[in-house]
């Protein structure tokens, strides 16, 4: 039965598992996520009858899911559009607000595969990974399922983290506090804040969080992006370097020029630092490997010996 419960739904985490191993500014990271969304989907049918995801233009369609089977006839299912709408008239909480959320994302992947726009481009996280997640958990638990089921242990405490700490209250107390800052950077002298900027460059010992430099959305100026580590990519061999990506959650932001802390996911996630972000690592082959300098003149030789006479 290619329309069953459990081959659609080993298919929704496949490829979401396959979006988890990119990075998340990655083009492919929303892409194969996109693809995972609809087979999520076609599993919350699967799981009330698989006749809802027979396409009921062709009687033939419907026979097939009782096991009347042509070997001639191959059974079309409905679109994916179809699929969201009978998902919003089977499970309360999906409304036409998280209907429209996730046909803005099949609409890109439409817009990928069928065209010559590259339509992830600029998709970033911010923009609807946690509206994202937090429609999945609902689909999940329609399927008496968890997070951590669809996305593995580590990405599901991420998304969780990123649903309960969204908070709707601190929207215009983050906003307000942007907006303080931004004035009373505006009220300090040219040579106060020439003397901050150079404090800033100054290198800092004994730091270990792991942050990347923004821009502070008060001032404008140099800020650090903290993250809660996620998870990490396996690493590649990429132009002779060892690259590998770590991915965060952003919890965190510090402006030292002009004093703008927030805290916490539940404040980023109103800012432009929503979702997650990425730091890239490169390594040179022999670090990485801790290899030793004896083994590899060694190895050298050997191959220098053994040349022609294989």
């Amino acid at each position: 039965m290619i329309w069953s419960f459990d081959s659609l739904w080993e298919k929704a985490k496949i490829y979401h598992r396959r979006a988890l191993d990119e990075e998340r500014e990655s083009q492919m990271f929303p892409f194969w996520v996109a693809l995972g969304l609809e087979f999520l989907g076609r599993s919350v049918l699967a799981k009330v009858h698989p006749v809802l995801l027979a396409d009921p233009r062709d009687g033939e369609n419907l026979l097939y899911v009782f096991g009347f089977v042509k070997t001639t006839h191959k059974p079309k299912s409905i679109p994916v559009k179809s699929v969201l709408v009978r998902c919003k008239n089977i499970i309360p909480e999906f409304t036409q607000e998280e209907f429209n959320t996730l046909m803005s994302i099949v609409e890109r992947r439409n817009e990928e595969l069928h065209t010559g726009s590259p339509s992830f481009e600029e998709f970033h996280t911010r923009l609807w990974l946690h509206d994202y997640y937090r429609i999945v958990n609902i689909f999940l638990t329609f399927l008496e399922l968890d997070l951590k089921d669809l996305l593995g242990t580590e990405e599901a405490k991420a998304a969780k983290q990123m649903i309960d700490e969204f908070n709707e209250e601190l929207v215009s107390i983050v906003k307000q506090r942007i907006a303080d800052h931004k004035k009373s950077f505006k009220l300090l002298a040219d040579d106060e804040v020439e003397k901050r900027i150079e404090e800033e460059k100054r290198p800092k010992y004994g730091i270990t969080h792991d942050f990347i430099v923004v821009d502070c959305p008060s001032c404008g100026n140099k800020a650090k992006l903290y993250g809660k580590l996620v998870s990490r990519t396996e690493a590649k061999l990429i132009e002779g370097e060892i690259v590998q990506s770590t991915n965060y959650l952003p919890i965190g932001l510090n402006c030292n020029i002009c004093e703008l802390k927030l805290e916490g996911y539940s404040e980023m996630a109103h800012t432009d630092f929503d979702g997650q972000f990425t730091i890239r690592e490169t390594h040179d082959p022999i670090d990485f490997h801790q290899i030793d300098s004896v083994d590899l003149d060694e190895y050298a030789a050997d191959r220098m010996w053994d040349y022609g006479n294989d």
